[in-house]
Protein backbone atom coordinates (compact mmCIF):
# COMPACT_ATOMS: atom_id res chain seq x y z
CA UNK A 1 0.00 0.00 0.00
CA UNK A 2 1.50 3.30 -1.06
CA UNK A 3 0.59 6.44 0.81
CA UNK A 4 3.35 8.71 -0.44
CA UNK A 5 1.46 10.29 -3.31
CA UNK A 6 -2.06 8.87 -3.05
CA UNK A 7 -4.97 10.50 -1.31
CA UNK A 8 -7.26 8.44 0.90
CA UNK A 9 -9.65 6.25 -1.05
CA UNK A 10 -12.90 4.59 -0.18
CA UNK A 11 -16.62 4.98 -0.38
CA UNK A 12 -18.22 8.37 -0.35
CA UNK A 13 -21.10 9.19 1.90
CA UNK A 14 -23.08 12.39 2.04
CA UNK A 15 -26.16 13.74 3.72
CA UNK A 16 -28.03 16.96 3.21
CA UNK A 17 -30.29 19.08 5.38
CA UNK A 18 -28.80 17.76 8.60
CA UNK A 19 -29.47 19.95 11.60
CA UNK A 20 -26.55 21.05 13.76
CA UNK A 21 -28.69 19.77 16.62
CA UNK A 22 -28.36 16.20 15.31
CA UNK A 23 -26.74 14.02 17.96
CA UNK A 24 -24.03 12.88 15.54
CA UNK A 25 -23.25 16.27 13.97
CA UNK A 26 -20.70 17.66 16.43
CA UNK A 27 -18.82 14.39 16.89
CA UNK A 28 -18.70 13.91 13.11
CA UNK A 29 -17.26 17.39 12.60
CA UNK A 30 -14.72 16.76 15.37
CA UNK A 31 -13.58 13.53 13.70
CA UNK A 32 -13.28 15.24 10.32
CA UNK A 33 -11.18 18.01 11.86
CA UNK A 34 -9.02 15.43 13.65
CA UNK A 35 -8.60 13.57 10.35
CA UNK A 36 -7.41 16.79 8.70
CA UNK A 37 -4.87 17.34 11.47
CA UNK A 38 -3.53 13.77 11.24
CA UNK A 39 -3.48 13.91 7.44
CA UNK A 40 -1.39 17.08 7.58
CA UNK A 41 0.93 15.41 10.10
CA UNK A 42 1.36 12.45 7.72
CA UNK A 43 2.40 14.81 4.94
CA UNK A 44 4.92 16.63 7.15
CA UNK A 45 6.34 13.40 8.58
CA UNK A 46 6.54 11.88 5.08
CA UNK A 47 8.69 14.78 3.91
CA UNK A 48 10.80 14.63 7.08
CA UNK A 49 11.38 10.91 6.70
CA UNK A 50 12.26 11.26 3.03
CA UNK A 51 14.74 14.00 3.90
CA UNK A 52 16.28 12.06 6.79
CA UNK A 53 16.73 8.95 4.67
CA UNK A 54 17.51 10.67 1.40
CA UNK A 55 14.69 8.95 -0.44
CA UNK A 56 12.12 10.44 -2.76
CA UNK A 57 9.41 7.80 -2.43
CA UNK A 58 8.62 4.59 -0.63
CA UNK A 59 5.93 2.22 0.43
CA UNK A 60 4.18 1.39 3.66
CA UNK A 61 6.38 -1.69 3.92
CA UNK A 62 9.49 0.52 3.64
CA UNK A 63 8.35 2.63 6.60
CA UNK A 64 7.53 -0.43 8.72
CA UNK A 65 10.90 -1.94 7.79
CA UNK A 66 12.72 1.20 8.91
CA UNK A 67 11.06 1.04 12.32
CA UNK A 68 11.78 -2.68 12.69
CA UNK A 69 15.42 -2.27 11.71
CA UNK A 70 15.96 0.61 14.13
CA UNK A 71 17.51 2.60 11.30
CA UNK A 72 17.96 6.37 11.17
CA UNK A 73 14.54 7.96 10.96
CA UNK A 74 12.85 5.28 13.05
CA UNK A 75 11.22 7.85 15.34
CA UNK A 76 9.84 9.80 12.39
CA UNK A 77 8.68 6.56 10.73
CA UNK A 78 6.92 5.54 13.94
CA UNK A 79 5.22 8.94 14.17
CA UNK A 80 4.21 8.63 10.53
CA UNK A 81 2.64 5.23 11.11
CA UNK A 82 0.75 6.49 14.18
CA UNK A 83 -0.54 9.57 12.36
CA UNK A 84 -1.58 7.47 9.36
CA UNK A 85 -3.47 4.98 11.56
CA UNK A 86 -5.12 7.79 13.54
CA UNK A 87 -6.21 9.54 10.33
CA UNK A 88 -7.78 6.32 9.07
CA UNK A 89 -9.55 5.79 12.37
CA UNK A 90 -10.95 9.33 12.42
CA UNK A 91 -12.25 9.18 8.86
CA UNK A 92 -13.80 5.75 9.47
CA UNK A 93 -15.55 7.03 12.59
CA UNK A 94 -16.83 10.12 10.76
CA UNK A 95 -18.08 7.92 7.89
CA UNK A 96 -19.91 5.71 10.38
CA UNK A 97 -21.62 8.69 12.06
CA UNK A 98 -22.60 10.25 8.73
CA UNK A 99 -24.07 6.93 7.63
CA UNK A 100 -26.28 6.92 10.73
CA UNK A 101 -27.55 10.49 10.47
Amino acid sequence: MSFWTNSPTGNNVSKSNISVNNAFWSITVANILNFESYYNAVQIERVSLSTELGIAAGTWETVVGIVAAGAAGALTASQLINSYNNANSCISTAYNYISHM
